[in-house]
């Protein structure tokens, strides 16, 4: 199967059989290939610290 890495991630956000988690933290991922400018907003939400390491800041 040929797929680009947002393809996986839109596909996993999207399985109703995967782990909450795992859909959350693709959703995450995915967001700055779907709406770039959200690289660049610094986090507002004190919920930040739950978020995995790779992606604390980037929303």
């Amino acid at each position: 199967m040929n797929q680009t890495p947002l393809g996986y991630m839109l596909r996993v956000m999207c399985d109703p059989k995967a782990d909450p988690a795992r859909r959350d933290a693709m959703a995450i991922a995915a967001v700055q290939y779907v709406h770039p400018l959200a690289r660049n907003v610094p986090p507002r939400s004190p919920h930040d610290q739950f978020l995995p390491p790779s992606v604390r800041g980037t929303l």
